[in-house]
């Protein structure tokens, strides 16, 4: 389906896992949903390194939506930017009663969306943090290069120096 390969899609080419939860129901304030989403990615990666690379959606049939985000995650996707995707999702699942009576097929389309616009963001930022990677060890070459090409000349005066030849006539009149 098209949400498994967003989620494929995130797991093959980032360091990075999403994962999607869908319950009944969940604990109504944010504060225990969010300690309970954090619980259940706890329960589940204890002892990995995958609890700190993962973003846990829960989304449940009763309308409410938790993210939580592992700690080298949130170098991707911040708590800000999931607490925004969760509001949003919420609005989302509440304004679609009069259209969509049926609560299934309701989760199942802010799912899908949902699990895009994280997996979007998770892709596509893990992108930019490469390709800045990419550019830093670029710079450090450059200056490798440059610090190199600094040291030779200095080496050249220090020779001159001792042996009192004069570099800076040596084009014109060596």
């Amino acid at each position: 389906s098209y949400m498994n390969r967003n989620l494929t899609w995130v797991d093959r080419l980032t360091p990075f896992r999403v994962l999607l939860l869908v319950l009944d129901r969940q604990p109504r304030e944010l504060a225990s949903r969010h300690l309970y989403a954090t619980q259940l990615l706890r329960s589940w990666y204890a002892g990995s390194r995958m609890l700190e690379r993962t973003a846990l959606i829960v989304l449940s049939r009763d309308g409410l939506v938790e993210i939580v985000v592992g700690h080298q995650c949130k170098l991707v996707l911040s708590d800000g930017i999931a607490r925004h995707f969760s509001l949003k999702a919420m609005e989302l699942l509440a304004s679609h009663v009069a259209d969509t009576p049926d609560a299934s097929r309701r989760v199942a389309d802010t799912g899908q969306k949902l699990v895009y616009y994280v997996a979007f963001t998770v892709r596509s930022r893990t992108q930019a943090t490469a390709m800045s990677m990419r550019s830093m060890s670029m710079f450090m070459m450059m200056f490798m290069m440059m610090t190199i090409v600094a040291t030779k000349q200095q080496q050249a005066r220090r020779y001159a120096e001792l042996y009192g030849y004069n570099y800076r006539y040596a084009g014109m009149y060596g």
